[in-house]
């Protein structure tokens, strides 16, 4: 089986963190024997300065990522906001992969992360005959918080994909409202490999940690509200916040952990490297997630196979995550809740099992398990 996969977004050098999910997904079917490549076409702003230093050099490049076939084309372009630029993007990635096509051979099935990877899966499939597996992720199906260009998209989707999938059941009842084709829910994969526990790093302090970008989605703030109104009945306790991640509102979360009082004991590390938010995991007591909306939470994920229990808003996929043995679940916005939470979590931490957790997580969420669901979706769709 000859899988390609092309994502909506994905790594680089600038964002090593972005997308890091499709390419743990493309390795892990690599890994199972699948022949797998990526093609993947960054068009819009994003590092305007680096494509604007591009213009007149190759389109695209082409490398082997740890065994993986890569292409990536990075081009300058208005967003994916207008009828012109979509179908500018399509036209680009159609090119793309009959440049991959050219090198490494004809895919049997192509997987489309994302409606608008979904979108240019569809005039491939129009052109070529090539079937597809479109998988959404995008928490911004909820109340239907896209661009209105981007219906056009994520219709051409639902239409043409030969199987449909989603990362969690809340997502899937999103996008069930848009659609009367049966939707899968297969989870995003960790590579629990990576993500393992070691004691040896665990210190005396209680350490909280947060990992996620510092914009508004993401309620960084509740945290620091919660972490204000917990830290006066935990005095006899040596407390730590972590944050780690990058985003706009650093600025103001710094200043507003000096306005709550509790600087002293919240750190912000910005962004760091994949080993080293390993290295934070496992140094770590416990994650907290505060989203409005979430329709997964890969670092819940890594955090669990880490041995961490998981404080979450109930925000959509951290409900198919959080279980009793591992972790609390909190209403989004609660500030009074998420403290009362973080308290509990302080009390009764010994009564979290490392093992369980991350016993948990190779159950359900393992490359091993989750790569097989997909090999035998593919399999289906191609009816090999």
């Amino acid at each position: 089986m000859h899988v390609l996969i092309i994502p909506s977004w994905y790594v680089s050098p600038q964002r090593p963190d972005l997308g890091i999910y499709f390419r743990e997904h493309a390795l892990a079917l690599w890994q199972a024997g699948q022949e797998t490549g990526v093609v993947y076409v960054d068009f819009g702003l994003n590092n305007a300065w680096n494509k604007l230093l591009d213009i007149g050099r190759p389109g695209s490049a082409f490398y082997i990522d740890e065994g993986l076939p890569t292409l990536r084309m990075d081009v300058l372009g208005l967003p994916k906001r207008f009828s012109w630029s979509i179908e500018l993007y399509a036209k680009l990635v159609c090119k793309g992969y009959k440049e991959y096509c050219q090198k490494v051979g004809v895919p049997d099935i192509i997987h489309a992360q994302g409606y608008t990877a979904g979108f240019a899966a569809s005039r491939i499939k129009q052109q070529w005959n090539i079937p597809f597996v479109y998988t959404e992720h995008m928490s911004t199906l909820k109340n239907h918080q896209y661009p209105p260009a981007h219906g056009k998209m994520l219709r051409a989707s639902l239409q043409a994909a030969d199987a449909i999938t989603t990362v969690s059941s809340a997502l899937a009842s999103w996008l069930q409202e848009k659609t009367v084709r049966t939707i899968q829910v297969i989870p995003n994969l960790v590579n629990i490999d990576y993500f393992k526990p070691d004691p040896a790093k665990k210190t005396s302090t209680f350490r909280f940690l947060y990992v996620g970008d510092l914009i508004p989605i993401k309620a960084p703030d509740v945290l620091l509200r919660a972490f204000a109104i917990f830290r006066p009945g935990n005095t006899e306790k040596n407390v730590r916040l972590e944050v780690v991640g990058t985003g706009h509102l650093r600025t103001t979360l710094e200043k507003l952990s000096h306005d709550l009082a509790i600087s002293e004991y919240v750190h912000f590390h910005g962004l760091l490297p994949a080993a080293a938010v390993v290295t934070k995991m496992q140094e770590a007591n416990c994650l907290v997630l505060t989203s409005q909306t979430e329709t997964f939470g890969v670092v819940q994920i890594e955090a669990m196979a880490c041995g961490l229990p998981v404080i979450a808003t109930d925000c959509g996929g951290p409900a198919d995550i959080v279980t009793q043995e591992t972790g609390i679940l909190v209403p989004i916005g609660h500030i009074t809740a998420l403290a009362n939470a973080m308290t509990t979590m302080v009390q009764q931490s010994i009564y979290y099992d490392p093992i369980k957790i991350r016993a948990s997580a190779v159950k359900r969420f393992g490359s091993e398990h989750v790569s097989q669901r997909w090999i035998d979706l593919y399999n289906e769709v191609v009816k090999i």
